[in-house]
């Protein structure tokens, strides 16, 4: 996270994980990266002292669709301040942290949250998903590589068999699985 918390994961990877690596994980927050600080034997950690687990070392997918939603978050953060400015609302919105499955936003703000902040948050998420969802990068993960995404007829060469899909769809898994509707509200955490 954005705190740089320190987590104990299990992950049956096929090997050990050097120190160092990225990976995508599922900790108690969510679905987020992570980075390896050391491995140790699964037998040595009881369960319950497990934070989550190690999904699988990230992809270049990963790390597109990372940028694109810190990038993303930081103008959120930028916009979500000027708001609570022009309300009068005196926290301080230091971050929007987006996790990975590019729903779930922790708002951090400097020094005590008031009771009452929770429910002022929507404005803020509203701000957030506004930023993404006029992004060429969400118009992309919403329609695929263009017109026959996930077909033979696919133009972005998501369609020829057997090539996993064009990078565009890996990160949607847009190929062959798209929804009609993309649209939802993001979850939010403070």
């Amino acid at each position: 996270g954005l705190h740089g918390q320190v987590g104990r994961l299990s992950g049956r990877l096929g090997g050990e994980l050097q120190r160092g690596t990225r990976v995508l994980c599922r900790s108690q927050r969510g679905l987020e990266t992570a980075e390896v600080l050391t491995s140790v034997q699964a037998a040595q950690l009881p369960a319950e002292q497990l934070d989550g687990r190690i999904i699988r070392q990230l992809a270049p997918e990963d790390l597109l669709l990372e940028k694109h939603l810190l990038k993303y978050a930081a103008a959120a953060q930028r916009a979500g301040q000027r708001w609570l400015n022009s309300t009068g609302l005196a926290e301080l919105l230091v971050d929007v942290e987006p996790l990975m499955d590019g729903r779930t936003l922790y708002f951090h703000f400097l020094g005590p949250v008031p009771a009452a902040t929770p429910q002022q948050l929507e404005p803020l998420v509203e701000i957030y998903q506004r930023l993404v969802q006029n992004s060429r990068f969400a118009r992309q993960l919403a329609d695929g590589c263009g017109p026959g995404c996930g077909t033979e007829a696919a133009t972005g060469g998501c369609g020829a068999s057997g090539t996993g899909g064009c990078a565009v769809c890996v990160v949607a898994d847009a190929c062959g699985k798209r929804q009609a509707s993309t649209t939802g509200g993001a979850d939010r955490a403070t």
